[in-house]
């Protein structure tokens, strides 16, 4: 994005971004060289110069860098809602509202974040400083650093200008911007895919160094629990490292309703997870002290009751997609009925909550009995989408129910729910299948490098075993003593913990990274970390099994 621009959208004045970020950053990097002169005196003067004269760059390059990552910030803000609020603008709409007073009731939605200032923004400019409508929409769209959003008020102030019937414009535009949105999802998509080929990529890489490093002590007199330290250090950083990069490809849409209100499982997960951690805790502690076992295997029994939890998380999810994949047939049959019968959605549910709607079926029946009670029709229509559990429900009825009473038509509101969430749940399928890849080659991945890391252990004992069993060499006839070997010892038990704790916080991170990349609740980091654990425990067994035997 073009630097002078993103300034523009970072909205802060020269003076104020010299004097809060240019001019402390370039103190602080001229700081820290005269700190690399004087503590690094004992390095080579190339190493030292180039320390010192590449800190104030790079504290230069900072700041220019933090207009540019302010506004790719709101770009992503606006392009993971930009959904969201053409369905919104398309439902407002179709109850032939002036335009002001859709921005202005868009700027109310706290949840579209930029899209809301902006929105607050146009309505401004036409209230306040009396500006055209059309004018307001091609300012904002200079200063909006996401092409979905200022490609779209160009055309609306093209259509303001030229007459065209607006309920009609945002028809039509409905399809574009969903159509941009889905080529935005896709290509974060891509970006995932892209992130687990180099993450399996460097990873495959370093356990082979890893390997040869621990076996290196061997012939080089480094301390083995120094170079295991070194691997750990390089996996947290690895992990770490394509654990951001992840989260900055994949696509922000939440599976879960983000309302405060929260029943049945959501409610209940807070607790159960203290819970399953306590009694993880006493089942690895108990195995290892009845049945002496050893300590991936403590770990993974202790790490098991956390599948009940993750479990129970899973299957909330599965049926949450199946909520969604019956939503629009709903959403369609409610706003065309509605429309027929004048607007009264209660009688309508009382025939539709006798259609099969699969697992939205309850919930439907649930929301005609408390609208049919006629004490609080708002929360009746909350609570709908509080027991669905569902992001795409919660959205969507709101937009609905604000629809109704906004005096819009309700078969059109409908059709238009009815189609985006369509075509939300059609990218969402395309995720699932990327989730479930990425979960497969990891699964796999872990089996690897658990096996590779144990074999090198494996290794080094052995070899150690059988150079310090072999006191003696022959050479022309002559015994002499093994001097390369002699003063060597290798701490097994701290060198297996160090190795097996680099394994545990694999796990933990590719547990996050899948969970991330489904798109579901950080809860289910419970279900998969689990597996991974047991994985890396049978690998380990296994592999020492196997090498014992080996080596007698």
């Amino acid at each position: 994005m073009d630097w002078f621009k993103s300034f523009r959208v970072f909205n802060v004045t020269p003076q104020r971004y010299v004097a809060q970020y240019v001019a402390p950053l370039l103190f602080l990097g001229l700081a820290m060289s005269v700190a690399a002169a004087v503590f690094m005196a004992g390095l080579s003067p190339f190493i030292r110069w180039t320390v010192v004269a590449a800190t104030p760059l790079f504290m230069g390059y900072v700041a220019y860098s933090i207009p540019l990552q302010a506004a790719d910030k709101i770009k992503r803000e606006i392009d993971n809602n930009i959904h969201l609020f053409i369905t919104h603008m398309g439902v407002l709409a179709t109850a032939n509202l002036p335009p002001t007073d859709i921005f202005s009731k868009l700027a109310t939605k706290a949840e579209y974040t930029s899209l809301a200032r902006s929105s607050d923004q146009i309505a401004s400019l036409v209230r306040r400083w009396n500006m055209g409508l059309p004018e307001a929409c091609r300012f904002v769209a200079e200063r909006t650093p996401s092409t979905i959003f200022a490609d779209f008020l160009e055309r609306y102030a093209y259509a303001t200008e030229t007459g065209e019937d607006l309920s009609v414009f945002l028809h039509n535009e409905q399809g574009v911007v969903m159509g941009d949105y889905a080529t935005v999802y896709q290509a974060a998509l891509y970006g995932v895919d892209s992130v687990k080929d180099m993450y399996m990529s460097t990873m495959m890489s370093v356990i082979f160094l890893a390997v040869f490093g621990l076996i290196s002590p061997l012939l080089t007199g480094i301390a083995p629990t120094d170079v295991a330290l070194f691997i750990v250090g390089t996996f947290l950083m690895l992990e770490t490292v394509f654990l951001f990069l992840l989260l900055s490809r994949v696509p922000y849409d939440e599976l879960w309703t983000q309302l405060p209100e929260k029943v049945g499982l959501r409610r209940e997960l807070d607790a159960y997870l203290p819970f399953t951690v306590i009694l993880g805790l006493m089942a690895g502690l108990l195995g290892g002290w009845l049945f002496d076992m050893p300590l991936t295997m403590m770990i993974a029994v202790g790490s098991t009751p956390l599948l009940i939890l993750g479990f129970s998380v899973h299957n909330e999810e599965k049926a949450i997609f199946r909520r969604d994949d019956n939503y629009p047939a709903f959403i369609r049959s409610l706003g065309a009925s509605t429309s027929a019968r004048g607007g009264s959605a209660r009688e309508v549910l009382k025939k539709l909550r006798r259609h099969n709607f699969g697992p939205l079926t309850r919930d439907v029946d649930s929301l005609y009995r408390r609208l049919n009670l006629r004490l609080d029709d708002k929360h009746a229509w909350e609570r709908f989408a509080v027991e669905t559990g569902s992001n795409i429900v919660e959205k969507f009825t709101a937009m609905f129910v604000e629809g109704i009473q906004s005096g819009g038509d309700a078969a059109e509101i409908g059709r238009i729910l009815s189609d985006n969430v369509g075509k939300i749940l059609a990218v969402r399928k395309h995720r699932a299948q990327t989730a479930a890849s990425f979960r497969g080659s990891m699964l796999g991945l872990t089996a690897g490098i658990a096996f590779t890391l144990y074999i090198g252990i494996g290794m080094l004992d052995g070899l150690d075993t059988l150079f310090k069993a072999q006191e003696t060499k022959t050479a022309g006839g002559a015994e002499f003593s093994s001097v390369l070997f002699s003063d060597f010892t290798v701490n097994m038990p701290l060198l297996h913990g160090l190795i097996t704790f680099a394994l545990i916080i694999h796990a933990l991170a590719v547990a996050v990274m899948v969970s991330k990349a489904s798109g579901g609740s950080t809860y289910r980091v419970a279900f998969d970390f689990p597996i991974l654990i047991w994985i890396t425990a049978l690998t380990a067994l296994m592999t020492e099994a196997a090498f014992g035997n080996m080596f007698g």
